[in-house]
């Protein structure tokens, strides 16, 4: 939905720039590649399936360029949004690792794994090892003024989120923090 918003707005607009670069005629050079490259294939149709629709994520890219440009406080905005989101994960993965089931009621007797909030995935390792370090960059970038509580709060961030990921029981999760960490 975002993607067609912006290309709304940026015809409505005239916002051509945003496609007058690199990033978006590498994008569009991908993009035919990889749906020649489905056709070609003895399945089309699941190839096709996964490859039809990818413009999206470079125009959602585009979006996210405008939105910065036009919004100051699109990133700071974010960025709270985000640890606030970050804070109930956290919050819920302790919460299921001592009462053993999450806030919103699922169960967690998937071999003592720990589940994401609002379903019984056994993702939560993988969600927040992905996320953390995007979250750490927008945290830095958005609270350079304070550095000294943005250094203590990071540090915080990364043993509760140790600590999370360990409980979580996912081992490819932990590697990948550790790597990022």
């Amino acid at each position: 939905i975002i993607a067609l918003i912006f290309i709304y707005i940026s015809i409505k607009e005239k916002k051509i720039k945003y496609y007058q670069n690199n990033f978006f005629y590498i994008l569009v050079i991908f993009y035919i590649a990889i749906n020649i490259s489905a056709l070609n294939s003895n399945f089309k149709i699941n190839s096709l399936e996964s490859s039809l629709f990818y413009w999206r994520y470079g125009i959602f890219s585009l979006a996210t360029w405008y939105l910065i440009e036009t919004n100051e406080k699109f990133i700071k905005n974010f960025t709270i949004f985000f640890i606030f989101i970050f804070s109930i994960v956290l919050f819920d993965s302790f919460y299921q690792f001592f009462n053993g089931n999450n806030i919103f009621g699922f169960n967690t007797d998937k071999a003592n794994r720990l589940v994401l909030l609002l379903n019984d995935k056994v993702f939560l390792g993988g969600y927040l090892s992905r996320m953390l370090p995007i979250l750490i960059g927008l945290i830095i970038i958005s609270f350079q003024n304070n550095k000294l509580i943005t250094y203590i709060f990071i540090c915080l961030l990364l043993i509760s989120t140790d600590i999370s990921i360990y409980l979580s029981g996912e081992r490819s999760a932990f590697i990948s923090l550790i790597l990022s960490s």
